[in-house]
C-alpha cells in the first residue's frame, strides 16, 4: 500500500527487509515506469527535461540523471530490483499504472489527495530490493503531472543523488545497513550524526556518555562518546588520561566492581 508524503509511503507493499535481493543498476540512473503514451507525450518530455539537464561543471554534456523508460506492464521481477524507480500515473485514465496506484492508495484517499497538489509525490526505500528508492508521482490530469514535475524536479534529483551518495559511503565502509536507533540517540544527546552499522548496540547511555558495542566470534569492538564542557578542561599534560579515566569508570566489566582505567 502507498501512504503518500514527500519522504515516505509507509503502507507501500514492501518485502521482508531481511529477505530482499540486492538491487541492480548504477548511481545517477533511474527507470521511469508508466504508460507508453504518457512517456511519448508532454509528461515524458517534462521528465526528460528534468533528468537530461546537463550536469554542471563537466567539460562536455552529461545528463544529471541517466533515464530510461519501461511500460508498467513490462516491469518484471528483474526490473523491479533496479535501485532507482520512478512511477508516474495519470489517474484520470484507466491504465495499468493508474489502476495500480489507485488500488494501493484506496479510492477514498485518492479522492482527498487529488485536491492537495503537495501530496502528488511519494517515496519509499527498499521496496523490492536493497538498497533501493521507489518514487511515485500521480495527478488527475497531464497538466497536474507536468506542474508537479516542474515544481518538484530538483527535489527528485536531490533525492536520487543523496540516496546514491549515502550508499556509496556505506559501500566504501563496507556497511550493509545502519542502526537507526543509535543514529537517532546520538543526534538527540550529542547533536551530531554518525552512521553506525546495525550490528552495534547501545551498551550504556547516560546524559553525556554513550558506550556502543559490537560482539563477534573473535573480535569485540567498542566506541565511547563522552561530552564535557570546554570550561571544565585544563589543557595540561596528563589531562588526557584524567579525562579518559573519568568516563572509563562508566565502562563495566564482566568482573564485579571492575572498570577501565589508564595508568
Amino acid at each position: 500500500m502507498l501512504a503518500v508524503s514527500l519522504s515516505s509511503c509507509d503502507n507501500l507493499q514492501v518485502g521482508e527487509r531481511s529477505t530482499l535481493p540486492n538491487s541492480s543498476g548504477i548511481a545517477d540512473e533511474v527507470i521511469v515506469v508508466g504508460d507508453q503514451a504518457m512517456w511519448d507525450g508532454p509528461v515524458g518530455e517534462a521528465l526528460r527535461k528534468v533528468f537530461d539537464a546537463p550536469f554542471p561543471v563537466t567539460p562536455q554534456y552529461e545528463p544529471t540523471i541517466k533515464v530510461s523508460f519501461v511500460p508498467f506492464d513490462k516491469l518484471s521481477n528483474l526490473l523491479q530490483r533496479h535501485r532507482n524507480l520512478f512511477i508516474v500515473a495519470d489517474l484520470s485514465k484507466s491504465t495499468s499504472t493508474s489502476d495500480y496506484v489507485v488500488e494501493n492508495l484506496g479510492e477514498e484517499y485518492t479522492a482527498k489527495a487529488l485536491n492537495d497538489p503537495s501530496k502528488f509525490f511519494a517515496a519509499q526505500n527498499d521496496v523490492w530490493a536493497r538498497p533501493q528508492t521507489v518514487m511515485v508521482m500521480f495527478g488527475n490530469s497531464q497538466e497536474q503531472l507536468i506542474a508537479s514535475i516542474n515544481s518538484k524536479g530538483q527535489k527528485i534529483i536531490d533525492r536520487i543523488q543523496k540516496f546514491d551518495l549515502e550508499h556509496k559511503y556505506m559501500n566504501a565502509l563496507n556497511i550493509e545497513s545502519v542502526e537507526p536507533e543509535i543514529t537517532k540517540t546520538l543526534k538527540q544527546n550529542f547533536g551530531f550524526t554518525l552512521q553506525v552499522p546495525e550490528s552495534f548496540f547501545i551498551a550504556k547511555s547516560e546524559k553525556d556518555f554513550m558506550w556502543i558495542r559490537r560482539e563477534g566470534d573473535k573480535v569485540s569492538m567498542h566506541v565511547f562518546i563522552h561530552s564535557i564542557s570546554l570550561d571544565s578542561i585544563s589543557f595540561e599534560p596528563g589531562n588526557a588520561i584524567v579525562l579518559r579515566n573519568r568516563f572509563g569508570a562508566l565502562v563495566e566489566s564482566v568482573v564485579d566492581t571492575a572498570y577501565m582505567i589508564s595508568d
